[in-house]
C-alpha cells in the first residue's frame, strides 16, 4: 500500500537442459523460495502467454497441449480448446474473435474443476491474431475472477 517493493519473483530456463528455476524472495518476510521444474518445448509462462497463444492454428478445431508455469508457482498440464467465433465489443466497436478456453488438466482431480471458473482467450480473427479480452482467474487458485479488455483497438497495417 505504501509503494515499497514487497516480492521478487525470478524464472529462469534453460532450453538445453530441459529445465526452469523459479525464484521468489518476499522482503517483506525475509523468506525465499525455489522451485525447479523439468521442462518440454511447449512449456509456456503467464507473462507471455497472450503472444505465445497468437500462434495457434485457429482455423482448425485442434486442440494443443502444453505446460503452464504459473507465479503460484506450479507446472500444470494444460490444454488449449478453439470454442469458435464471437463478436467481442471494444472502444473502438466490435471485433471478430476467436474464443479459446485454458482446461487444466488435472489427472485425478479433474472432476473438481467444475468448481474453478473457466479461463478465455479472445484473439482477433483476422492475422496476426491480436489479444483482445481475457476472462479468468487473476494469478492462479486463490486469487480473484478479472475480465482483461484492451482499452483501444484499432487495426494498423503492421
Amino acid at each position: 500500500m505504501s509503494g515499497e517493493l514487497v516480492r521478487i519473483d525470478k524464472k529462469s530456463f534453460d532450453p538445453k537442459e530441459g529445465t526452469a528455476v523459479f525464484e521468489r524472495e518476499d522482503l517483506s518476510g525475509n523468506t525465499s523460495l525455489k522451485k525447479e521444474y523439468d521442462i518440454t518445448s511447449n512449456a509456456l509462462i503467464l507473462e507471455g502467454i497472450v503472444y505465445a497463444l497468437r500462434s495457434l492454428p485457429f482455423s482448425t478445431q485442434e486442440s494443443i497441449k502444453a505446460k503452464l508455469l504459473t507465479n503460484e508457482p506450479e507446472l500444470y498440464k494444460v490444454e488449449f480448446r478453439q470454442r469458435g467465433i464471437e463478436k467481442i465489443k471494444t472502444n473502438d466497436g466490435e471485433i471478430e474473435c476467436y474464443k479459446v478456453e485454458l482446461v487444466p488438466k488435472l489427472g485425478l482431480l479433474g472432476i473438481l474443476k467444475v468448481f474453478f471458473p473457466k479461463t478465455y482467450f479472445w484473439f482477433t480473427a483476422a492475422p496476426p491474431h491480436r489479444w483482445v479480452r481475457y476472462e479468468g482467474l487473476e494469478n492462479g487458485l486463490g486469487t480473484p475472477e478479472v475480465i482483461m479488455d484492451v482499452i483501444r483497438y484499432k487495426e494498423t497495417s503492421n
